[in-house]
C-alpha cells in the first residue's frame, strides 16, 4: 500500500466520522467535511499508485461538489437530497478504500 491510499483513509476515516458526530446540519456537516479533510484527496497524482475504480470515484466526487463553482457554493445550491447522496458518496468511498486494503488499515484507528 502507498503512502498516499493510507492518507486518502485517515481523511475519508476523519471526513465520515464528522459527518455522522457533528451537530450541524447535514449541509453544514457536509462542507466542513469537504473542506477540512475531502478536499486533501481529490487530486492524486497519475504518479501515484491508486486503484482505477477509487480514482474514479475520488474525481466523480471532485466533479460533484464543483459543478456549481467553489466547494461551498456547489453545497449551497444543491437541494437537500443532492446533500444527502454526497454524504452517502463520501462514507461510501471510505467503506471501498477500507475494503481494498483490509489488513493494510488494520489497527490505524479504533472507534471511540
Amino acid at each position: 500500500m502507498t503512502r498516499h491510499i493510507c492518507y486518502v483513509w485517515e481523511q475519508l476515516y476523519c471526513a465520515t466520522s464528522s459527518l455522522a458526530t457533528s451537530p450541524l446540519g447535514p449541509r453544514e456537516r457536509l462542507l466542513d467535511a469537504v473542506l477540512s479533510r475531502v478536499q486533501e484527496v481529490l487530486h492524486p497524482s497519475p504518479t501515484e499508485t491508486i486503484p482505477l475504480d477509487i480514482y474514479e470515484r475520488l474525481y466523480s466526487l471532485e466533479e460533484e461538489l464543483t459543478k456549481s463553482g467553489s466547494f461551498k457554493e456547489t453545497i449551497e445550491k444543491m437541494e437537500d437530497r443532492e446533500v444527502e447522496k454526497t454524504i452517502d458518496d463520501i462514507v461510501g468511498l471510505f467503506g471501498m478504500v477500507a475494503r481494498a486494503y483490509p489488513e493494510e488499515l488494520k489497527g490505524q484507528y479504533s472507534l471511540r
